[in-house]
């Protein structure tokens, strides 16, 4: 086995300065205005080899809530896929004026890859809704996900973070951020001897129409008004003979980005459509044994194709780790 560990730091590092108050004329509060600070969001974002440049942030929002008015003193977007190397490089944002006291920091990024706009956040001054940690994203067309990696290019993923902060003096903030979505993967091991072209893939009965925006408003189950079902994706693949051990181009050959859920095992199953003779991929199969499909999960699944008394039929094993924290374990199979 060989143990490769990288890191995936999706955090957002802010740094709390006190400043003069005769420099500061505007969004002080009546109690607070001989306070405030000059923050600095610095967004990092270190990532392996193995993940998608288009995983990352492409569009940022950060919200700041004033907790003793509960009015937003801050709301920032910024869209970074102008830049050469969109969501790779080091991200920093500065807030001027910014009170003393508690707050609450939202962190969304790529929030059209959910259908949100600046219209499903209030204005600056506005009054900010409690229960917005429990807000849930509708999805009834399943039109944002499931997405396979080659959908994602121009929205990216969602990805959120929280943090509830006392701002004073000077201070050293880190927010982490999370994938609001699970990446699932298929590597495979094909040991017909031949190449094996596929067209595509159907999924079972686990494919949600909504999820919490951020994780502290947990997995949704069917009270919350979601509903799962299956889909089909269509791809033009092709599985070579051998292992993605050796042959690169198997190894996470189909990618895809699905909600969390709390499913039965039974439900996450998938088939591959191929136009070969003599294989029989095509019958939904069970690929997971667990009964959750968690955010910010990676279920790193192993596809091996034998040829059986002239018959070619597929079994799966998989393993499931934090996608941020990039520890691949990669098993022998045969």
């Amino acid at each position: 086995m060989k143990n490769i560990r990288r890191y995936l730091g999706l955090t957002l590092l802010m740094f709390a300065v006190v400043v003069m108050s005769s420099c500061i004329k505007e969004n002080l509060s009546e109690t607070n205005k001989s306070e405030s600070a000059t923050v600095t969001l610095r967004v990092n974002e270190s990532r392996s080899d193995l993940t998608s440049p288009n995983e990352g942030i492409k569009t940022l929002r950060v919200i700041v809530v004033n907790k003793s008015t509960n009015l937003v003193e801050f709301n920032f977007k910024q869209d970074y896929r102008g830049e050469a190397n969109p969501p790779l490089t080091q991200k920093t944002i500065t807030f001027m004026g910014m009170t003393t006291g508690e707050k609450d920091f939202y962190v969304v990024a790529n929030e059209e890859s959910i259908g949100l706009t600046e219209e499903s956040y209030p204005i600056v001054g506005g009054k900010f809704e409690e229960g917005f940690l429990s807000y849930i994203v509708k999805d009834a067309t399943r039109e944002s996900f499931p997405k396979l990696k080659s959908e994602i290019e121009e929205k990216g993923l969602p990805i959120t973070g929280y943090k509830k902060v006392s701002v004073s003096g000077n201070a050293n903030i880190d927010i982490d951020i999370y994938y609001a979505v699970a990446k699932i993967s298929l590597s495979f091991i094909n040991n017909t001897g031949s190449d094996i072209s596929i067209g595509g893939f159907t999924l079972g009965s686990f494919l949600e129409n909504g999820t919490s925006l951020f994780k502290e408003g947990g997995v949704l189950t069917d009270q919350d008004n979601v509903t799962s079902s299956s889909g089909t994706k269509e791809v033009n693949k092709v599985i070579k003979a051998g292992s993605f051990n050796d042959i690169p181009d198997n190894k996470d050959l189909l990618v895809f980005y699905v909600y969390e859920t709390d499913e039965e095992p039974d439900n996450y199953k998938i088939a591959l459509t191929s136009e070969a003779s003599n294989v029989s991929i095509g019958t939904l199969k069970q690929f997971l044994t667990q009964k959750s499909i968690l955010r910010n999960n990676w279920i790193q699944v192993v596809a091996t194709i034998n040829l059986n008394a002239k018959e070619i039929n597929i079994d799966f094993n998989f393993s499931v780790r934090k996608w941020d924290e990039k520890e691949i374990d990669v098993p022998s199979f045969s």
